[in-house]
């Protein structure tokens, strides 16, 4: 809204007084007319302070007779500059020349295609690259190494990056790689599986041998899983693992893990002088989570029984 006054006259009162308070109503002026082109998008907590920012009567009716144009340059300006700041150390990492990729981001017009290239940062520099021929290439795939290696560390399965290495490396094709950067996570699941069954396998075995769980049946439950994810979850929590081949063998795979429990702290407990029938009872009273935990520390079982012994002779 203007005001009571008709629009011309406000403008032509306000440049011929000038000063703070023509630059204030001015801006007020700017305000009405913006903020309701600029709120629904959430923008507008951007747009207030250039407006605070402007001195300038006549700048500030410039932007009131086409605050659309206003709205659109300010936040085009605010998009490009938020690309630059996101993309750049991603730049700098993989060797991609910044003036190439500051030119590229000068070129765009488009605030959907600015936004698009903020959300999905590593997809633009792919862009680039694509432009650069063969070095372009080799900096795409130096790129999309970091990119899934990093997934693959925030994950806990930094043991599938050697695999994964050998599949990337011999891709020649930016536009492959693009493709991958669109789903990364799908490209993992559905190229990794195998690698990460067998990396499941490598660090279950020993755990599951130590067990005393017959191994056929350990792998059988590893070999149903087609899942990539819940892949990822054994390899992160083995012992979680464990215990669901054990809950899978019902009484008997309790009974033999508390047999080799036993087995495994029986000449511990001869050695440290430890009650053996003390010893024998912890174990009983422990859950099942508690007895596949205590074949990585079995020290603990016996500490915990010294511990009963010397409250019975108190």
């Amino acid at each position: 809204m203007c005001s009571p006054l008709p629009c011309g006259l406000l403008k032509e009162m306000l440049l011929e007084v000038g000063g703070p308070l023509a630059v204030k109503l001015a801006a007020r002026m700017v305000k009405a007319k913006v903020k309701p082109l600029a709120k629904p998008h959430g923008t507008w907590s951007l747009l207030e302070p250039v407006i605070d920012s402007v001195d300038s009567v006549e700048e500030l009716l410039h932007f009131a007779e086409n605050p659309e144009r206003f709205v659109s340059e300010q936040l085009l300006g605010a998009a490009i500059a938020a690309l630059k700041h996101v993309v750049q150390p991603l730049a700098d990492r993989v060797g991609l020349p910044w003036p190439v990729v500051a030119a590229v981001v000068d070129e765009i017009d488009e605030l959907e295609e600015l936004q698009a290239a903020i959300a999905d940062p590593d997809s633009f520099a792919l862009r680039v690259a694509r432009g650069m021929g063969e070095e372009g290439v080799r900096l795409a795939v130096k790129l999309m190494k970091a990119k899934l290696e990093s997934l693959l560390l925030a994950r806990g399965l930094g043991s599938l990056w050697k695999p994964l290495e050998q599949i990337i490396d011999p891709i020649d094709s930016v536009e492959v790689l693009m493709l991958i950067a669109r789903d990364p996570e799908g490209f993992l699941r559905q190229r990794l599986l195998p690698a990460a069954i067998t990396a499941l396998k490598s660090a279950i075995r020993p755990r599951a041998e130590r067990a005393g769980l017959p191994w056929p049946m350990v792998e059988a439950v590893v070999d149903e899983i087609d899942e990539f994810e819940e892949l990822q979850t054994a390899i992160a929590d083995p012992n979680g693992f464990t215990l669901r081949v054990v809950r899978s063998m019902g009484e008997a795979g309790v009974q033999l893990i508390c047999s080799t429990l036993k087995t495994i702290i029986h000449p511990m407990a001869i050695e440290s002088g430890a009650e053996w029938s003390t010893v024998e009872s912890v174990i009983a009273d422990m859950t099942l989570e508690e007895l596949v935990s205590a074949l990585d520390s079995p020290q603990k079982v016996l500490a915990q029984s010294n511990s009963n012994c010397q409250m019975l002779r108190i």
